[in-house]
């Protein structure tokens, strides 16, 4: 039997003010473009833009919570400020089955002394959420570890590890640990060169970098 694998991505409309510097809609361009990505490698693919749990930022969550992670062999969040480029691989190809797969970052504001000397990684860094694939060997693990995210939305702190859901994704690897995912999966502006954008795979417009989708969206090198 063939594996069947799912990309999804979240947003909601009342999310929207968390980037209010941001005039046009980065989430119709991210869709588009991973949509296609998903399309590329015959991925099911769904963009959700409602019911996650207390605030937006966990919908990374919600196939966990509404069942729908039980269709699948491993399913993969993107998050909505995401492009990705016409030389992008299949993420599904490159993962370790046994283990969430996410980005670590070892450069940046979060990595300081404190966080280093309590995080299993060290050196790594932690993990960013902007992509992360979860493989059906953690399924039983990762929903028993959420719960229904209410005791992990009280202890949120969002000065900590990016807090929210990122904060969850830590917590979870520092019980269960975790696969250090390929950084041209997660290309983040913020921590990556600018100019060799165009040579990754899934490109990650963090925060200010996200004025660039609008027009990198037209770009050659983007998928579309």
């Amino acid at each position: 039997m063939n594996s069947k694998f799912l990309i999804y991505q979240y947003f909601e409309e009342k999310s929207h003010h968390l980037n209010s510097k941001i005039t046009f809609r980065y989430q119709d361009l991210s869709k588009k473009s991973i949509s296609e990505y998903a399309r590329k490698f015959s991925i099911d693919y769904k963009f959700y833009d409602n019911g996650a749990p207390f605030l937006t930022y966990y919908g990374i969550f919600l196939p966990f919570l509404n069942g729908n992670y039980k269709d699948y062999d491993a399913i993969c969040f993107i998050d909505s400020d995401v492009l990705a480029t016409i030389g992008a691989i299949d993420i599904f190809e490159n993962i370790d089955i046994n283990n969430i797969n996410t980005l670590h970052m070892n450069t940046g504001p979060l990595v300081v002394e404190k966080i280093n000397s309590e995080n299993p990684w060290n050196e790594l860094g932690h993990a960013n959420s902007g992509v992360v694939v979860f493989p059906k060997s953690i399924y039983e693990k990762i929903v028993k570890f959420l719960g229904d995210l209410s005791e992990h939305f009280k202890k949120n702190d969002h000065n900590y590890l990016g807090g929210y859901d990122q904060l969850v994704v830590n917590n979870f690897e520092k019980n269960y640990g975790f696969s250090n995912l390929n950084y041209k999966f997660n290309y983040h502006l913020g921590r990556y060169n600018l100019n060799d954008r165009k040579n990754t795979y899934l490109i990650h417009y963090h925060r200010n970098f996200k004025k660039l989708m609008n027009q990198d969206i037209e770009k050659e090198w983007v998928l579309t």
